[in-house]
């Protein structure tokens, strides 16, 4: 039976792997002249979505090689993405370091943010085909379709948001990990299981939030969206371990819930929470 400590072991190796692959991508982009920008909004990260792709293709029947393209083009997107959030909301600081705009001035962060983005797709195209391209196309209009809603519509449904803005990149992860195994018959289940996984996520995130003071557009969504209760975090730890319950329902779906995966999404929350020094059982 799989165990967290086996989980956590095959993190932290996937985390030296992705970081090395993503080094030498980032060094390997055509317009070298932006390569310290590049690196910058590239370094440190969880890897944790990296992760999931490597996880679902190896679960598929595939190898954490013949992903591990995938993977890094998951993370190019999350970090460029990230970059790009930061210069929309002036956030100055990202990863413990100072945001990417903030150092290199907005112009040059987002012209660079663009080009991993578009570099991680034709990685995507030139590795793994159309479908790959596919999906990634799809995960960055609904990302940049929950940005839209998120600074236009301050009464905007949370789940919808946060659906579009997090659960999609996750999806795309779980996508690709099965594209990256050859297994695509799986990937419409593994679309629901990323997607879930991202929601829960960002979850648990927002309740980080909360609890360290933040109300911001985001967090006053959330607390609607739990129907103005009168303990928020109780009733957002009540709907996270709803959520999660979904998830899993999606893995049995695909034959999936015995192995390693099985515990990812609930790793993913708890390292969140644990910044806040959380559980799912805390009441």
């Amino acid at each position: 039976m799989a165990s967290e400590e086996q989980l956590v072991s095959r993190w932290r190796e996937a985390r030296r792997l992705l970081d090395e692959r993503l080094r030498e991508l980032v060094d390997l982009v055509p317009e070298s002249e932006g390569v310290e920008v590049y690196r910058y909004i590239v370094e440190g990260g969880k890897r944790l979505r990296g992760f999931m792709t490597l996880l679902v293709a190896e679960e598929l029947g595939g190898s954490w090689d013949a992903a591990m393209d995938a993977a890094a083009a998951v993370e190019l997107v999350h970090s460029a993405s990230l970059a790009i959030d930061d210069v929309i909301d002036g956030d100055v600081e990202r990863r413990g370091a100072p945001a990417a705009w903030l150092k290199y001035g907005p112009g040059k962060a987002m012209m660079a943010a663009n080009l991993l983005i578009s570099y991680a797709q034709r990685l995507l195209l030139e590795r793994y085909g159309h479908k790959a391209v596919e999906k990634s196309v799809l995960a960055w209009f609904d990302i940049s379709r929950g940005e839209v809603k998120d600074a236009y519509m301050s009464g905007g449904d949370y789940y919808e948001v946060v659906r579009l803005k997090t659960g999609s990149l996750f999806r795309l992860a779980a996508e690709l990990g099965a594209i990256a195994a050859g297994a695509y018959e799986k990937v419409g289940v593994m679309s629901g299981f990323g997607e879930l996984t991202g929601v829960a996520y960002q979850l648990a995130d927002d309740i980080v939030d909360y609890v360290k003071g933040e109300r911001s557009e985001s967090i006053k969504r959330l607390v609607r969206w739990l129907g103005n209760p009168a303990d928020i975090i109780s009733a957002a730890l009540s709907k996270l371990r709803a959520i999660l319950e979904g998830v899993n329902r999606f893995l049995e779906m695909a034959g999936l819930d015995r192995g390693l995966l099985v515990l990812l999404p609930r790793f993913v929350v708890k390292v969140m929470l644990g910044e806040a020094g959380l559980s799912l059982q805390v009441a």
